[in-house]
Parts: C-alpha cells; structure tokens; sequence
C-alpha cells in the first residue's frame, strides 16, 4: 500500500543529561515519503535522529520501525531497516572505500563483492568515486567523505532513510546528484526518507514535507 506506515513516533519526549531537546513529538514516515527537518545548530536534529537509530535511550514515548517498537531487545533487528548517515556513524578513516563498504554489507549480513555488485557500482560512478576504490578515507575531501557515508547508508537497500546534514559539505553539483538519487531510490523503493538540514532546501519534490524544529517542538510548515 503506498500509504504504509514506515516510522511512527508518538508522543516522544527526549533529554541529553538535563536538558530537554524534543517534547512531545508525533510524526509519521509514509512509504516514498521526504520529511525535511530544519533547525539551527545545537537544537536537537541530530539528537532526533540518533535517538530513532536507538543511539540514545533517554526518551519516553515510541518509536516504531516498520511495526517494531524500538527497544533494548530488538535494536539490532530494527537497526538492519535503516540507513543511517551521521557523524554518530563515523567512517573508519584508515581504511580505503572498498573496506568500508565491505564492512556495512557484511553488518548487513550480506556478503558481496562490492566492485561486482550493479547497485554499489552504479553509485559510485554517479558520485566519481569508482576510481578511488582503494584509497583511504583520510585521504578524501569532506565532500568526498560525506558522499561514501550516504552510499554506505544505501548499500543495504533500506525502507527507512535517517540522513543527517548530508548537503552541509556538499557544493551545488554533488547536491543536485544526492537529491536525483534520493528522489528515484524513495520512487524506486518505496523507502521513506528523513533528513536533516541547516536551512531548507530550495529543490522541488512533490513528496516532500518540511518540518521546523525550534523550542522543543516539530512544527509542520510544508506538506
């Protein structure tokens, strides 16, 4: 059904120590589905989004993935259905492009020969990265580096679509290539995706849905 439900967050309430970041929140994922969070620095985007991934436990409320309600027991499992792209998620810098992709689909319990696999390949000519296969991460620009997180994120074909800043280091051709990839894998899929942003995006998409997040609160500006 194109209307499924693929994250639910009811009533969420989340704290860094004793602060108070996000206070009852209530938002929905639908399949092919781009939910565009906006806030400034420091107010809690990418705490939202560790927090989904079940990288922070200090919340109350639910957070369902794909009819799974997030909890100690089962974090691994729901973990598999997303795509996360964070700096929570830290490449590891020492090794070429190639390991580390080797290393999330092996996570992801699949075991591919990355240079062979179509999916992987296709997204590493559109991003001029096949010929830096072996080359380690800290040698690759920032924009470089943040583009092998978001295939990282992808090489598991996922439903669910957690990407934090990911234009932040990005020029303006790299970002209208991110945003083709994402608008036709969400269409392709019927994955849903949840992204964050500085300030909102000026592209056109007619699944897409803007949210502003300030004073503790998710405000819906876009839908």
């Amino acid at each position: 059904m194109m209307d499924e439900v693929l994250v639910n967050l009811e009533s969420l309430r989340i704290d860094i120590g004793q602060k108070r970041i996000l206070e009852d929140l209530n938002l929905e994922a639908m399949k092919g589905q781009w939910i565009e969070i906006v806030a400034r620095n420091s107010v809690g985007k990418s705490v939202l989004l560790n927090t989904i991934y079940g990288l922070n436990s200090n919340y109350s409320g639910s957070i369902e993935i794909q009819q799974l309600i997030l909890n100690a027991n089962n974090l691994s499992e729901v973990r598999k259905k997303i795509g996360f792209c964070s700096d929570s998620l830290p490449l590891l810098t020492d090794k070429t492009i190639r390991a580390n992709l080797s290393i999330a689909l092996s996570i992801h319990d699949q075991i591919l020969d990355v240079e062979q696999d179509e999916w992987v390949n296709g997204l590493l000519v559109k991003f001029e990265l096949k010929s830096k296969l072996f080359q380690t991460i800290n040698s690759l620009s920032s924009s470089q580096q943040s583009l092998v997180k978001l295939i990282r994120s992808l090489i598991h074909k996922p439903k669910i679509l957690l990407l934090d800043c990911i234009y932040r280091n990005l020029d303006m051709s790299n970002s209208r290539k991110v945003t083709e990839v994402l608008s036709d894998y969400l269409g392709a899929e019927q994955a849903c995706v949840i992204i964050t942003m500085d300030e909102a995006g000026d592209f056109d998409n007619d699944v897409r849905s803007l949210y502003l997040l300030e004073s503790e609160r998710l405000k819906l500006i876009h839908k």
